[in-house]
């Protein structure tokens, strides 16, 4: 049977530009097994949720945060952020 909800801490981690984001450890995706890109709910700080898909950027599982949500959220690029996935399956 699959995991549906996980959490783990994660540095926010800066981009290119605008773009921040947390790499995801392989473990927390296979669990899901749902493949390498799951849809998920993304809690950041247990308080500030929103819908993404798990990417993959240089061999590595990552999920995005925007400018919009890091302001929301109260994140700022470099802080460790306790992050919760939950699996999307609507």
């Amino acid at each position: 049977m699959s995991v549906t909800k996980q959490t783990f801490k994660a540095e926010l981690i800066k981009g290119d530009g605008d773009t921040a984001g947390f790499v995801i450890p392989d473990k927390i995706v296979d669990a899901f097994g749902q493949g390498k890109k799951p849809k998920v709910t993304v809690t950041l700080k247990g308080k500030f949720s929103y819908p993404n898909t798990v990417a993959v950027m240089g061999g590595r599982y990552m999920v995005g945060v925007s400018k919009e949500r890091r302001k929301l959220a109260g994140v700022t690029p470099g802080e460790v952020v306790e992050v919760t996935l939950e699996l999307d399956t609507a």
